[in-house]
């Protein structure tokens, strides 16, 4: 699982032993290369032996244009290069520095923002609006574990701090991307039609909008419609294809605060006050997550 922190992009590296090997310490040779071959950074090489976890980070400069960007990291063994993984990693070029503050990423097109506000029946909020100028999509990754034994030390940080703040993330936890207006980049771009999500239903829009989706493929929404509005919800698929039908046809009946009483509390579950105080605890806790596994370096 690539990793992103800064101006840098970190892969997460475990050793694995063959049945009836002997653990011994291993110097693995990195390198970073661009599509056509050519290297991207010198590389460097690490030494650590089966049962550790490191993150290495690479320190990137990419030119204008922001763009998607693909880049692979070879690893392989000194002495043994037929010993060797290669993972393709995606970096949008634009994303590098720290998420959420000033010069993080360039801000929405202004033209984009107004296509896709009037294709929604009621206003954007206007923190869903500051954020979009100011940071123009992003991905979260703090949450995320490489897929290696659990029993090494950066597993254990990582179940450790997610079990720490727990009760203050709540469903928070597990949020993947925050949407934002990226046609180069399919993860965090809005699609063309904002009821076009895979399982939202283009009718809601008079009451909630898409703003980001979590691990699972549970949208995040923010409310536009009475009291409720500002707020942001978790929108849980599982108890949603239940209510679809029986939702549309109050919708259709305008019935006033059908929606609500139909989606609340199963379906919407409430995650934070404004889509400000959500970015602010992701922003923190990623940060915090980032600076963490920094410990787990070999550089």
């Amino acid at each position: 699982m690539p990793l992103y922190h800064g101006q840098h992009v970190g892969v997460a590296i475990a050793l694995e032993l063959d049945a009836g090997e002997a653990p011994r310490p291993v110097t693995i040779e990195i390198a970073c290369l661009r599509e056509d071959g050519s290297k991207q950074a010198n590389g460097s090489t690490v030494t650590f032996s089966p049962g550790q976890g490191a993150v290495y980070d690479f320190a990137l400069t990419f030119t204008d244009p922001p763009r998607l960007e693909r880049r692979q990291i070879i690893l392989s063994e000194q002495g043994n290069p037929e010993n060797r993984a290669a993972l393709w990693v995606e970096v949008y070029s634009a994303e590098q520095g720290a998420f959420g503050r000033p010069g993080a990423a360039a801000p929405a097109d202004e033209t984009l923002i107004a296509a896709f506000a009037q294709q929604l029946p009621l206003p954007l909020c206007d923190d869903h609006l500051a954020y979009l100028r100011r940071v123009n999509g992003q991905s979260y990754v703090w949450w995320q574990a490489p897929d290696w034994s659990r029993a090494t030390a950066f597993y254990t940080a990582l179940a450790d701090y997610e079990e720490a703040h727990e009760e203050k993330l709540g469903l928070m936890r597990d949020i993947h991307t925050i949407f934002g207006f990226r046609s180069g980049h399919p993860h965090i771009g809005y699609p063309e039609d904002p009821g076009a999500f895979n399982f939202f239903a283009p009718e809601y829009l008079a009451h909630v909008v898409p703003v980001g989706v979590d691990a699972g493929g549970n949208l995040i929404v923010q409310a536009l419609s009475g009291a409720r509005r500002g707020k942001v919800y978790f929108l849980d698929h599982e108890y949603h294809f239940g209510m679809v039908e029986e939702v549309k046809e109050a919708i259709r009946s305008q019935r006033d605060g059908a929606f609500w009483e139909i989606m609340e509390p199963e379906a919407l579950l409430p995650l934070a006050e404004s889509f400000e105080a959500m970015i602010g605890l992701l922003d923190q806790h990623h940060s915090a997550m980032m600076e963490a596994l920094r410990r787990f370096r070999l550089t």
